[in-house]
């Protein structure tokens, strides 16, 4: 696609920060009033509403392998410490986006195949699934193997 811009004005415009939905409509008016007319076709439009998720999270659970490195500090046991174990990995998808666990935020919005979704997390709920892991003996693997590293299984 040709936007025919000047490349000050397209280099600008690329590292411009990501903007929440609130902000459309006023970064769309204060640029308006900076650029030129013949640029207002690259404003920001009025964004569609986003599709609200309102469903029991999913547990997701991919099985990985670890790789356990011995750190400077054990060259002596170096044979006890370097081996493979495995991880499993956990997040939850609540309709089709997938949430890790990392992720601190009870409310989000997100952006998946042109559209947008609003979803109002479960912690308890996400919370009950962690346990029924740590029934079956998941633990973290931080709390086992601090310095553990994990890929994709073969």
């Amino acid at each position: 696609m040709e936007l025919n811009l000047e490349p000050r004005l397209a280099g600008q415009l690329l590292l411009a920060p990501a903007i929440s939905r609130a902000q459309v409509a006023e970064v769309s008016r204060r640029l308006g009033q900076t650029l030129p007319e013949r640029h207002h076709g690259l404003l920001p439009g009025t964004p569609a509403p986003a599709v609200g998720i309102d469903e029991n999270p999913v547990p997701i659970v991919r099985l990985l392998r670890g790789q356990v490195y011995a750190g400077g500090y054990y060259y002596g046991h170096k044979h006890d410490t370097d081996r493979p174990v495995a991880v499993a990995h956990v997040s939850f998808r609540y309709g089709p986006i997938e949430i890790e666990t990392s992720e601190r935020a009870n409310r989000l919005e997100t952006f998946l195949a042109g559209q947008v979704y609003s979803i109002a997390r479960r912690p308890a709920k996400e919370k009950a699934a962690r346990k029924r892991l740590a029934d079956f003996n998941f633990v973290e693997a931080r709390s086992v193997f601090p310095i553990a590293r994990s890929s994709p299984s073969p």
